[in-house]
């Protein structure tokens, strides 16, 4: 039902409650990563020789500081995994509505960020004594972490959204977490489907890079102000006259039914579908490709 209504002018409850847990998860994770890496930060500067070089009360705030920090790490800590495993519950039983591009490009790039903030080098900035003291699990957070991809292992749809997130996703993304699946003894039949979805991402990103070179000199009426892809589905803002992609649009919707531009009301049901710019870049990418 709710990918059916996806752009009604009301949004469906569940995918309003979808937006708001990946929100959630963005948020809860993020901040448990940050502190964590400022908790790394505080404890290498007590070994500092400037340590020493403070005053009893520049050590007071300095240790007040340091636990209220601590305090805020195993909260965010507590959080994330337990939002990461309701998401994982819901994937595991729903996965079209994720797929749709305006979900799927989200949820895509927030596990690539986490996925490489803890298999890839800046893992290093997380590694704090006593982890356990502010429950912090980086192990478990990848094993959920990956469990939530292979949910889509058969959704080509997210597939792509993975291998096209330019900030986050790289080809040694996948391998890197297979070494942490490892080291901590993740179940054999995990780490296999996890292989083989990397490798499948992989191809993907391959042709995505092929694609890449073909449109790499697409008109500037054909992209997407806001996402800088090449659009698809181009429609039209009625206050702004902004043209932008559908999926762009729709999530946008899910957070503020507004128009970007000029903050007035907007719904989806309002935007003015552009059939002859779609037929224009549908005709462009055809010549391109012959």
């Amino acid at each position: 039902y709710a990918e059916q209504h996806i752009e009604d002018a009301e949004a469906p409850l569940f995918l309003r409650f979808i937006n708001l847990l990946m929100n959630d998860a963005n948020f809860l994770l993020d901040e448990a990563l940050t502190y964590m890496a400022r908790l790394k930060q505080n404890q290498e500067g007590k070994e500092r020789d400037e340590w020493n070089q403070m005053s009893e009360r520049q050590r007071e705030e300095f240790e007040n500081t340091f636990r209220h920090t601590g305090q805020i790490a195993r909260y965010m800590n507590i959080m994330s995994i337990k939002t990461l495993i309701i998401l994982n519950m819901i994937t595991q039983n729903i996965q079209s509505i994720f797929c749709h591009p305006a979900i799927s490009e989200r949820l895509a790039a927030m596990l690539n960020y986490f996925l490489q903030h803890l298999v890839g080098p800046k893992r290093r900035n997380l590694k704090v004594r006593d982890p356990n003291e502010y429950l912090f699990e980086p192990s478990k957070l990848v094993a959920k972490v990956t469990d939530i991809y292979l949910n889509f292992a058969e959704y080509d749809q997210f597939c792509s959204a993975v291998s096209n997130d330019g900030m986050s996703y790289n080809e040694q993304l996948f391998p890197q977490a297979i070494e942490v699946l490892e080291r901590i003894r993740h179940p054999r039949e995990r780490i296999d489907a996890f292989l083989k979805l990397g490798e499948h991402i992989k191809t993907i990103a391959d042709q995505h890079k092929e694609d890449d070179v073909i449109y790499n000199d697409a008109p500037e009426e054909y992209i997407d102000q806001i996402s800088s892809i090449l659009m698809n589905d181009p429609v039209m803002l009625p206050s702004s006259r902004t043209i932008l992609d559908r999926s762009t649009v729709i999530r946008l919707l899910l957070d503020n039914q507004i128009d970007p531009y000029t903050r007035d009301p907007l719904h989806m049901q309002d935007v003015i579908p552009q059939s002859e710019l779609k037929h224009s870049i549908e005709q462009w990418k055809a010549s391109r490709r012959s």
